[in-house]
């Protein structure tokens, strides 16, 4: 799996799935610009469209970036499909969902570890720009929902570590972000060759190291998934898929030993050949020629 397909390459949405990513963000933003106008300022809200478009080109521009492989628009759209087909969620926590959905990756640096503080420092200053224009004509319910986004984004740093009072919608966020776990082995082996092209600036046996302690943290939980609704769509594969990657790490980690062991017995042979060679030069005189006398 892991090391066979380096050269998968990401997958790029097509028009109908961009449309309907398109359509699913303009939602998404429009439900909370009027959340936070309190549905007053009806005219303002559709006139925030603007602040919309500028953010989509941000979003579009982040996720699309030459080095990302999964963590892409198609990341997204996977997310947008789950949160649509999730009959158990409210249409307002799908709007929260959404955005969450579109900002919690928009900073994704893998050689950083600040990427989803820098991904809400995003979507603050969205919100920023919004309620600017707005007048800040905002509403409690309204900010209690932007503070569940911010929340959201922030909580994808560990999704392990989840405290008592997080909010069942981000309890499904997190179950939502994680879903690849439990996809098709084929879906899955593809979603691991992509993350590794992301950190491709990683030798093997770093990445290979770090990837089997996150594995082997997520095979530790008692369940994977948060919510029931996951926990019964995604949990027994999700193990069998993890296990079944973290046996194919460490066959390639035997195989790299094992081939590094060959290199090395057989760069130890050449020295030897050559010490050998070097000996025979000095310590062998050379054939005498009839006319040439050697002093001794």
């Amino acid at each position: 799996m892991v090391g066979d397909a380096m050269c998968c390459a990401r997958v790029r949405l097509g028009a109908a799935e961009m449309l309907f990513v398109a359509e699913k963000y303009l939602e998404g933003f429009r439900l909370g610009v009027r959340a936070l106008s309190g549905n007053v300022l009806e005219v303002r809200a559709d006139r925030c469209d603007g602040i919309a478009l500028e953010f989509w080109r941000v979003i579009v521009a982040a996720y699309e970036a030459p080095q990302r492989h999964y963590h892409t628009l198609q990341h997204v759209h996977s997310l947008l499909v789950e949160i649509d087909q999730t009959e158990s969620i409210s249409k307002d926590d799908k709007a929260l969902l959404s955005l969450i959905a579109f900002f919690h990756d928009v900073v994704y640096d893998p050689t950083r570890n600040d990427n989803e503080a820098k991904s809400a420092e995003v979507f603050d200053e969205c919100l920023r720009r919004c309620t600017v224009f707005l007048g800040k004509a905002t509403c409690e319910n309204a900010a209690n929902g932007m503070d569940t986004v911010r929340r959201g984004i922030l909580a994808t740093k560990d999704h392990f570590s989840c405290p008592a009072d997080t909010p069942e919608v981000i309890k499904y966020f997190l179950d939502m972000d994680v879903a690849i776990l439990g996809a098709s082995a084929a879906t899955y082996c593809q979603y691991a060759d992509q993350v590794r092209l992301e950190y491709s600036h990683v030798v093997d046996s770093a990445f290979a190291e770090g990837r089997i302690t996150f594995l082997e943290k997520c095979l530790s939980q008692e369940n994977i998934y948060k919510t029931e609704h996951f926990r019964a769509l995604y949990e027994q594969s999700a193990r069998d898929n993890i296990e079944h990657e973290i046996n194919n790490l460490q066959l390639l980690q035997r195989h790299r030993e094992d081939e590094a062991m060959n290199q090395l017995i057989k760069a130890t042979q050449l020295q030897l050949l050559d010490f050998e060679a070097v000996r025979q030069i000095l310590f062998t005189p050379p054939p005498l020629l009839p006319s040439v006398k050697y002093p001794f």
